[in-house]
């Protein structure tokens, strides 16, 4: 390595970190992150740059010296998997791509530099580089945002019951997880009903027990499930047009309904059945 790569590599270094800096500032501005938090965040920032960055951009900087063909290709290439592979296995941080943001900084500086494209449409098309990996990164964090606000917005919707044509108003447990609900579980499951009224809406049927519900929400139904026990046995079924029908032999016992709409919200609501069948 030559005096004038060192150099070079150093104001590549300085511009990328005051560039990463300036970006992380105005975005902990506009989500009114806390000082301290914020200080926190700069601090691993620049651990990760000196530990990872620069040793990277250095690597990246020797290889693509030594190889004449596709330079700028490699060279984006090595500065982002490393990237890729930090928020993924170490941070966590996919969803936010902040790690890639980073690096795609470093080689949009680290070309300009060393590479110089030629054209002006070469030139403006490097620049947007780290704003569409960015985007295409943090585009899962928005939508999780998106579906949060409308949650806490619209609140648990009401379902409108009916079983064998007799309907009632539930109002279901819900949670939310930005994991697509993947971190949202309900734990409930069917039980035989005691003698004595348990609490719950119960429905006094004869023959076949059909279900039926109208959510009042704009959002679609994605997944619609009901489990039951059915001799011994615990079934889920699946719903078709938002109906079910159970068997007419069932044991007098709670039913559990579970529902994930397409915000990831999931909704879940018990009501027992009777029919003499004990």
């Amino acid at each position: 390595m030559n005096e004038t790569f060192i150099k070079k590599k150093g104001i590549v270094t300085l511009i990328s970190v005051t560039i990463t800096l300036l970006l992380l500032g105005i975005g902990q501005l506009l989500e009114n992150v806390p000082l301290l938090s914020a200080f926190t965040i700069n601090l691993l920032v620049l651990f990760v740059i000196f530990i990872i960055g620069i040793p990277v951009n250095v690597c990246a900087g020797i290889i693509t010296k030594q190889i004449g063909k596709f330079p700028i290709t490699i060279n984006f290439f090595l500065h982002i998997l490393p990237a890729l592979i930090i928020d993924i296995y170490l941070f966590k941080m996919i969803p936010y791509g902040l790690s890639v943001l980073i690096a795609s900084i470093f080689f949009v500086v680290d070309t300009l530099f060393f590479h110089s494209p030629k054209n002006i449409l070469s030139k403006t098309s490097l620049l947007i580089v780290p704003i569409i990996l960015f985007m295409v990164l943090a585009f899962p964090r928005i939508m999780d945002e998106h579906n949060f606000n409308q949650v806490t917005k619209d609140g648990t919707p009401d379902i409108e019951l009916t079983v064998n044509n007799e309907t009632v108003i539930i109002q279901p447990s819900s949670c939310w997880s930005s994991a697509g609900s993947q971190g949202c579980q309900f734990d409930t499951i069917p039980y035989l009903l005691p003698l004595e009224w348990d609490g719950i809406d119960e429905f006094f049927i004869e023959g076949e027990v059909t279900i039926e519900m109208k959510f009042e929400s704009s959002l679609q139904v994605i997944e619609l499930t009901t489990d039951y026990l059915y001799e011994d046995n615990l079934v889920k079924i699946d719903a078709t047009n938002n109906r079910f029908v159970l068997p007419a032999d069932i044991k007098e016992q709670v039913v559990v309904v579970n529902a994930t709409l397409e915000n990831s919200q999931k909704l879940m609501f018990t009501f027992g059945i009777r029919n003499g069948n004990r």
